[in-house]
């Protein structure tokens, strides 16, 4: 049986303490997003400034596997999007392409694959050339790492529920059942 068979029965604390850095850091973070890399999505929730390949396939599968959002998306997403918009993505399992991510607010950028890193790069370079306090104060400003926190631990807990209950087992399932079928 694969390892992905069932699902697994705790957070990482890797990834915890990975979102726990990245909200201490008082730089802008800079994401970009190729093609199909599901999971993904919610890191770019945490990102300052936001790259995606136009022909990005953008997805919270959460509910599709049987879970529940992680990494604060639960928040994140309803507070850039709104919840109308954000619950159809998680409880749908909607697509999203590069471009209509832009058209919501999640990205900056939908750009040719081949130019992603180039743009990530550049905007980077126009970072360094500011003055670094006036950044921290700015982004300390814009972004409640407080209430950002408080989303994690709410989705973290919910997340280690739901992780116990069978029909994320039965969703685990289905899913490698079906990546099995299209290998």
């Amino acid at each position: 049986m694969s390892a992905l068979a069932t699902p697994p029965t705790q957070v990482r604390a890797e990834c915890v303490a990975l979102l726990g850095d990245c909200l201490g850091l008082e730089s802008p973070q800079n994401g970009h997003y190729a093609r199909h890399q599901k999971g993904n999505a919610t890191m770019l929730l945490h990102c300052d400034l936001v790259y995606v390949a136009s022909d990005a396939q953008l997805i919270l599968p959460f509910v599709n596997l049987g879970l529940t959002p992680e990494a604060g998306s639960a928040w994140l997403l309803p507070q850039r999007i709104g919840h109308v918009r954000a619950f159809a993505l998680i409880a749908l399992g909607e697509r999203l392409s590069g471009v209509a991510a832009v058209s919501l607010g999640l990205a900056n950028a939908a750009l040719p694959v081949m130019d992603l890193v180039p743009a990530a790069m550049a905007a980077a370079r126009t970072l360094a050339d500011k003055s670094p306090s006036a950044l921290s104060a700015t982004k300390r400003l814009m972004r409640d790492a407080g209430a950002i926190e408080t989303a994690i631990a709410a989705d973290r807990e919910a997340l280690l529920i739901q992780l116990a209950k069978p029909e994320a087992a039965a969703a685990f399932a289905a899913f490698v059942t079906r990546k099995n079928a299209s290998a």
